[in-house]
């Protein structure tokens, strides 16, 4: 972490990427997908996405990719790292309704795709991802293989237990809507070893959670006000349960901050404003699952930061 790298992720081409995931069960498989932007309106322009299958050291160019094959956001199945789920993304937010182009689905590490061109129950609205940079809309379980979660921007969820080939919608969703900013900062965390509970983040209207993949009305997690990107890392000292890593705005503090809380959002504590003091913002958090107090902040346009807790990790 400490080094520059000494070669581009993938090949020397230009790409931003837009989303990365990796298998629960096989930690070491991961997908990288991402967008040429300067050559959008380009017809010749080329999907990008790739596989390592030793934790990033090198990685596999996926084949058969088309132009629609475009940034977006993608999430491995927790039990078969060739099972993927790839939602691509538009530039204009109004393009899905002249050209939709549904959703990718694979069960061989993406040699090929099944092409869902309706997307799911006809609709189209959750590829509306024209703030790329925010958000997440597709997870895969973390325990039951085959079980993935998506949601859109207009209150609906939905859930798939076959690899994501068939979709079914859930009873309840969490309030994911323009109006309170889930457009851009929507996202989905399935919870680590526990099957079917799922949270979400909804901008201006908090964080939410489910505890069964949304047959029961979603829970607020509370004094949350804002919830703009989180994630769940290493157990802190004396807890069993998940650390809770939040960039938002908590209780009656006015200002956006990173939080941190070791028992699941019933407490917080305040980590950083703008870490090593980036004025950048903050567009993705990423806890480490196995060093307890490591976090990782990524930023839209300068690179990333991390910290560790000397507390936690002795040092």
């Amino acid at each position: 972490l400490g080094r520059y790298p000494s070669a581009t992720l993938v090949d020397g081409r230009f790409a931003g990427g837009t989303s990365l995931d990796r298998s629960a069960g096989a930690p070491e498989h991961l997908a990288w997908v991402g967008a040429e932007y300067h050559r959008y309106w380009d017809p010749a322009r080329e999907g990008r996405g790739a596989v390592s299958a030793d934790g990033g050291r090198t990685w596999r160019e996926l084949p058969n990719l088309t132009p629609d094959h475009f940034g977006g956001t993608i999430a491995i199945s927790a039990d078969d790292p060739d099972n993927l789920v790839w939602v691509p993304s538009y530039m204009d937010p109004w393009e899905w309704s002249w050209e939709p182009r549904g959703i990718f689905v694979t069960d061989s590490g993406g040699r090929s795709w099944t092409h869902l061109e309706d997307g799911i129950d006809g609709q189209h609205r959750f590829h509306r991802l024209v703030w790329w940079t925010g958000r997440r809309p597709v997870a895969a379980d973390q325990v039951t293989g085959g079980q993935f979660y998506l949601n859109d921007d207009e209150g609906n969820f939905w859930v798939s237990s076959n690899g994501g080939f068939s979709w079914e919608p859930a009873a309840h969703a969490p309030p994911c809507f323009e109006g309170n900013d889930c457009h851009v900062f929507g996202q989905l965390r399935a919870f680590p070893a526990t099957e079917g509970e799922v949270w979400a983040s909804v901008g201006r209207d908090g964080l939410m959670r489910t505890q069964d993949a949304g047959a029961s009305p979603w829970e607020r997690v509370p004094d949350v006000v804002e919830a703009r990107a989180f994630d769940f890392g290493a157990p802190l000292r004396d807890s069993t349960d998940p650390a809770l890593y939040l960039h938002g705005r908590v209780g009656d503090d006015p200002q956006l901050g990173l939080w941190r809380s070791g028992d699941l959002g019933e407490s917080w504590q305040l980590i950083g404003r703008h870490p090593a003091g980036s004025g950048r913002g903050t567009s993705v958090v990423s806890a480490d699952p196995d060093r307890a107090g490591r976090v990782y902040v990524g930023t839209p346009g300068v690179g990333f930061l991390f910290g560790d807790d000397p507390t936690e990790v002795g040092g």
